[in-house]
């Protein structure tokens, strides 16, 4: 599980039509290009997660099953699309790096939002059945703050999402801290270190990344330590995390979504000069 970023930094989309994005692929299709065939296979597990769920709309479980997947979709479309911007504009600047999904384009963007709207709903959906479940509070955040990051932000702030985003995590956070490789202390640590002023708080996010890491030594937990490092001017010590985050064990992540994260490490590796600014 990842996030490139968190909300309130993009401009607002509209979603894109949810059946149309799942659409079944057909039986004759022709061969995919690897991304493409990446997406549609996450979308295919999104696709079988709802029916699944629908069949069953009074399995909490199964309600899970849906959201994870919806989630796992969105996730991968803004890792593949952050590469391959960052890779076509040939950038070498730290900051372009960390902050790829800011530019991502609208396409990406209401994709994303229609796949995290469901997504949101399956988790309360979820919640309503099996009230405290903590994986359902864990993806409800999850979700949320895609949503916000997707609408953008004015929008959010608009809809109070600016206070909506950071109690769900916190509701995550003290349902079970160390889900899903300590994804509740990562979501509040991300979101604390790339929302804007007033939200941003990026000493606590240290701490809160620093504890996740502690926790869980995955390459997202390190990645993203490293990001909050370099914000706050620890070049030597955000290259190190970022080396780590390289090499890590991927924790929950499937093994080609680990790969993506560790060349957003890579990549800012590259891009740090080895002294330092």
């Amino acid at each position: 599980m990842s996030i490139l970023v968190l909300p309130l930094f993009a401009c607002a989309a509209r979603p894109a039509d949810l059946d149309e994005l799942l659409r079944a692929p057909a039986p004759d299709a022709v061969t995919l290009p690897d991304t493409q065939e990446r997406l549609a296979r996450y979308d295919e597990a999104a696709r079988l997660g709802i029916l699944a769920s629908d069949r069953r709309s009074d399995d909490p479980g199964l309600a899970m099953v849906a959201a994870r997947a919806l989630f796992r979709a969105a996730d991968v479309r803004m890792l593949q699309a952050a590469l391959e911007m960052l890779d076509a504009s040939g950038s070498t600047e730290v900051e372009d790096w960390i902050a790829a999904a800011d530019s991502l384009p609208d396409d990406t963007k209401s994709e994303v939002l229609s796949l995290v709207l469901e997504g949101k709903s399956r988790a309360e959906q979820a919640l309503e059945l099996d009230p405290g479940r903590a994986d359902a509070l864990l993806y409800r955040a999850l979700h949320l703050s895609l949503e916000a990051w997707a609408i953008g932000p004015t929008s959010a702030l608009a809809r109070g999402m600016g206070g909506r985003v950071p109690k769900a995590i916190r509701a995550a956070i003290q349902a079970d801290a160390d889900l899903e490789s300590a994804a509740p202390l990562r979501l509040m640590g991300r979101f604390l270190d790339r929302a804007p002023w007033p939200l941003r708080d990026r000493s606590e996010a240290r701490d809160l990344l620093s504890e996740a890491t502690e926790r869980a030594p995955v390459s997202l937990n390190l990645l993203f330590l490293g990001d909050v490092l370099y914000g706050l001017g620890d070049v030597a010590d955000a290259r190190s995390r970022w080396m780590s985050a390289s090499e890590a064990p991927c924790g929950v992540l499937e093994p080609e979504v680990a790969d993506l994260v560790r060349e957003l490490a890579l990549g800012r590796l590259r891009a740090v000069a080895p002294e330092g600014p």
